[in-house]
């Protein structure tokens, strides 16, 4: 069963040439992607007579390392340049492996037994490099981005929270003793205002209808003093009209009975009554009375 390869393997275990230039292609490639790992070298012959064998060795050794992660490779060559790794001892020895293995022999078109053995083929030792580690630059960027993410998530909870707490705060100062006596304040005030201006509008109110019925009395007052100054004067036109020293003149006598003013028809012969004018006054007793 093939073994899983780990995503972040802290110690690499190389089995190569310690001379070739596959070993020179795998440190910069983990150089650049991943600077944190660890590599540790098991030279290796990788090729002539004995190659399969060392080869074997060096993989049981590096096997022991305690590594996360091992790779088996060597650059290109022809293919007895290859051989070593079709040999049985080192499928053999790759197969029993406690540790991940990936085959990285020659080029992209080689094809030899470790490759099928192995967990995992990689073209190029340069590509096994680049399968065994992950990109820090992507990781980089993801963790800016999670970064963005996280300061814009913490931005948007503080201006919420800020809002949260400004509303608090105005709700606070809305319901606050001083806010509450603010408000009574302005409404004791809008009531002295409107009291003031009721009471203008009603003492204006009231000088004007004061001033109407002056107007309206005067008026009316002086209509009655000419009403009352005509009848006045009808009164004493018709008293000098009617003053017994003017009746006396033209013939006119007061006629009295029993000292009370009386008229021609409640007479009877017999009755003693009373001519008077202005100046004189005559008692007789009336002998005669005829009635027309």
């Amino acid at each position: 069963m093939k073994k899983t390869l780990p995503t972040y393997p802290k110690r690499i275990v190389l089995v190569t040439s310690a001379t070739g230039a596959a070993i020179e292609d795998m440190k910069k490639v983990a150089l650049h992607r991943w600077p944190l790992v660890e590599l540790i070298l098991v030279p290796a012959l990788v090729q002539g007579e004995g190659a399969a064998y060392d080869i074997a060795k060096s993989i049981e050794y590096a096997d022991k390392l305690n590594c996360e992660l091992m790779i088996v490779g060597r650059g290109g060559g022809s293919i007895e340049d290859l051989w070593a790794f079709n040999e049985e001892v080192v499928a053999n020895a790759i197969f029993y492996a406690n540790t991940p293995i990936i085959s990285a022999i020659g080029h992209e078109v080689d094809y030899l037994i470790s490759d099928f053995v192995a967990d995992k083929r990689a073209a190029t030792p340069s590509n096994a490099m680049e399968i065994a580690l992950p990109d820090i630059n992507e990781h980089r960027m993801y963790l800016d981005s999670l970064s963005n993410e996280l300061n814009s998530k913490f931005k948007n909870i503080l201006f919420n929270k800020e809002q949260k707490l400004m509303n608090m705060k105005k709700l606070f100062e809305q319901n606050s003793i001083d806010s509450k006596f603010k408000f009574i304040q302005s409404e004791i005030k809008f009531l002295i205002s409107s009291f003031d201006s009721n009471l203008s509008q009603k003492i204006n109110n009231a000088q004007n209808s004061l001033q109407l019925l002056k107007n309206q009395y005067s008026n009316s007052f002086s209509q009655n003093l000419n009403k009352y100054q005509n009848e006045i004067s009808m009164i004493k036109s018709g008293f000098e009209h009617n003053h017994p020293n003017k009746k006396d003149k033209k013939g006119f006598v007061q006629l009295s009975k029993d000292n009370k003013i009386v008229t021609m028809d409640k007479l009877e012969v017999g009755d003693k009554i009373s001519l008077q004018t202005a100046t004189h006054i005559a008692i007789c007793t009336l002998n005669e009375l005829k009635k027309q």
